[in-house]
């Protein structure tokens, strides 16, 4: 006998409720695995979220070194040359200071990239696979006590 002998052997087996059953936990089966597949972590939605909030976290440094230049440029429209190095040194100081705060971020953020994007791969899957038994675990239940308190009126009295 084939696999797919047996296979049908089994499914013949069935009553009607398990059959709805399977029907239906296929359906579903499709339909979780399209929401576990939209919802998926990939490494783009992964760096999405991670850069805004790199940007968040350094955006006053940022902002800081703008307003420190946006300083010096208002000293040379006053002409007071004389404060202009010191400013533009302080301005460029703190550009740099940005920048490197900004790669060394980067750099670690690269280094975590590939764990936290494996981690949360799997904890999709496992959502995925719960969404999908869960429900489908709870309606075998429900028919099965369906099909026993029907079976208890149709008993057939004793003689």
């Amino acid at each position: 006998m084939s696999v797919g002998e047996q296979i049908a052997a089994r499914l013949a087996k069935l009553n009607g409720w398990q059959r709805l059953w399977l029907l239906a936990a296929v359906s579903w089966f499709g339909v979780s695995a399209g929401i576990t597949a939209w919802d998926f972590p990939t490494r783009e939605k992964l760096e999405q979220r991670t850069f805004s909030s790199l940007y968040s976290v350094y955006a006053p440094l940022r902002n800081s070194a703008d307003e420190q230049q946006a300083h010096c440029r208002n000293l040379i429209s006053q002409s007071q040359y004389t404060a202009l190095t010191t400013c533009f040194e302080l301005a460029n100081a703190a550009s740099r200071n940005y920048t490197q705060m900004l790669n060394g971020s980067m750099q670690k953020y690269e280094e975590r990239l590939w764990a936290e994007l494996l981690e949360a791969q799997l904890i999709a899957l496992g959502n995925g696979l719960a969404l999908w038994l869960v429900p489908s675990i709870m309606l075998y239940v429900f028919g099965m006590a369906v099909g026993w308190g029907l079976k208890g009126f149709k008993q057939k009295p004793r003689a």
